[in-house]
């Protein structure tokens, strides 16, 4: 082991005990951070419930109502003397104003008739008097203005606090709800408005740095920085009210933005039966307001007192929803009815099954039509509410769906004229077959070696039909061959 020298081994104690006094050091400040931080913790939590405290305490005496309401009135008065000593003052410059009209038409008319007038220092005076006094007469209009606007502010301070009041003392969430809405969209009503009062603000401040920059251009003997002194001390009035309506508008805006902060942190100190109660209640009004939303609104003339009225009628969601329900249903009822009877027609073979087919299937098409006639009279809706589709439109479906309703109607025609029926032998071109099916748009063809051949009910009356059982049914025979559409006219 090598010695090391005294010196050295001396410097190294030194150094050990400065580190280590420094980790002793850091250690204790650590220590004391730590416990200034619980400290400053326990006093938040003190403070909390301090606040918690008071805000479950805090509520609004009628007498406090009344003091709110007393200064709001008092500081109605104020404005309204403000607005008497506007209207004369602005009576006085429309008199002045007057006056300098009509010096301005006397120097006009000193020039010869006919003549444009040499632009002299009086001409140039009188036109800048003139324009100073239009700009004092619209500053003063523009500040009265605003001086009613503050008054309706105040109009609505002591209704304002009133919602407060409820907001704090109501003990159901819907009272609660509709004193938070009042405050919100008077908060933000204030915000639109101070949107507003910015802007103008700013044209004002431009105004006033155009006219500084057209004062600055003109010497310092000229006569008409008098009237442009007059002129930038008016748009100066308008700069100064705009900045006491902004001023207004922004304190009070700010007072609604804590009561609305105060109110959504105080939500989290709500019982859980009280938040779902909550819950259920909005989700509930959000159904309410789907169900209830109109999807089309129409007039109806209506009797009353034995005078013919219009009134407006709409539909709601909720209206359609409960409509197309008991058309479905009771289609689908219908439906299951007709089966059963058409099962038991069959069975008892009344007709051939092919036949209660095709009959059962005419039979929910009406079964369909007086069903939507029905519920239209539920939702009553006339049918002239249709009319919206228009005719260009009506005109293109009729094109689009000619074929459609031309096999339609033929289906009709064949079922009622009975010339082809189900079971019938018939050759329309294409070799002989059973008709086996008759449909509203089409019938079934099934020819000897089993195929089946869908043929539109049109062919039957559009084309030549050879029928191998219309004579004689029960011997199949006899034939005849004639287009049904001649058998009919016959």
């Amino acid at each position: 082991m090598v010695a090391l020298p005294n010196g050295d081994s001396m410097l190294i104690k030194q150094k050990s005990r400065v580190l280590a006094t420094r980790a002793f050091s850091l250690q204790s400040n650590i220590a004391l951070l730590n416990d200034q931080g619980e400290t400053a913790k326990a006093r938040l939590s003190l403070l909390n419930r301090q606040i918690k405290i008071v805000r479950d305490k805090l509520s609004f005496s009628e007498e406090d109502l009344a003091k709110i309401k007393k200064a709001s009135e008092e500081r109605k008065e104020s404005l309204r003397k403000e607005i008497t000593t506007i209207a004369k003052r602005q009576k006085e410059a429309e008199t002045t104003r007057s006056k300098q009209q009509i010096a301005l038409e006397q120097l006009l008319k000193s020039a010869p008739e006919g003549t444009q007038p040499e632009p002299t220092p009086e001409l140039a005076l009188a036109n800048a008097k003139l324009e100073a006094g239009d700009v004092k007469i619209e500053s003063l209009q523009f500040i009265s203005e605003k001086l009613e606007s503050l008054i309706q502010l105040e109009s609505y301070i002591p209704e304002v606090y009133l919602n407060r009041k409820i907001l704090i003392e109501a003990k159901d969430k819907e009272t609660r709800d509709r004193a938070f809405d009042f405050i919100q969209s008077n908060y933000d009503r204030l915000k639109a408005w101070e949107i507003v009062v910015n802007n103008e603000l700013a044209a004002v401040n431009a105004d006033i740095s155009k006219q500084e920059s057209r004062a600055s251009a003109i010497a310092v003997d000229d006569l008409r920085l008098q009237p442009l002194s007059d002129l930038r001390n008016a748009l100066s009035d308008k700069q100064t009210i705009l900045r006491r309506v902004l001023q207004t508008s922004s304190y009070q805006s700010r007072i609604l933005k804590r009561w609305l902060t105060n109110f959504d942190s105080s939500i989290a100190d709500i019982p859980i039966q009280e938040k779902a109660k909550s819950l259920i209640s909005s989700a509930w009004k959000f159904t309410k307001q789907i169900w209830q939303f109109p999807v089309y609104e129409y007039e109806k003339d209506v009797m009353l007192g034995g005078e013919k009225n219009t009134v407006s009628r709409w539909v709601g969601l909720g209206d359609i929803f409960i409509g197309l329900s008991f058309f479905s249903i009771a289609y689908f009822l219908a439906n299951r009815i007709k089966d059963r009877l058409r099962n038991f027609i069959v069975s008892h073979k009344y007709i051939a099954e092919a036949q209660a087919k095709t009959l059962s299937n005419w039979l929910m098409i009406i079964v369909g039509f007086f069903l939507a006639i029905a519920t239209l009279n539920y939702l009553a809706l006339p049918l002239t509410v249709f009319a919206f589709l228009g005719g260009a439109l009506l005109i293109g479906v009729g094109f689009g769906t000619q074929t459609l309703i031309k096999n339609f109607i033929s289906g009709i025609i064949v079922l009622f004229e009975r010339k082809i029926r189900v079971g019938d032998i018939v050759d329309i071109g294409g070799g002989p077959g059973k008709i086996i099916e008759i449909n509203t748009r089409s019938s079934i063809l099934r020819s000897g070696d089993g195929k089946e051949t869908l043929v539109p009910n049109s062919l039957f009356l559009e084309n030549k039909v050879t029928s191998f059982t219309l004579s004689n049914k029960k011997s199949g025979r006899a034939s005849k061959s004639l287009p049904l559409s001649q058998s009919h006219r016959k």
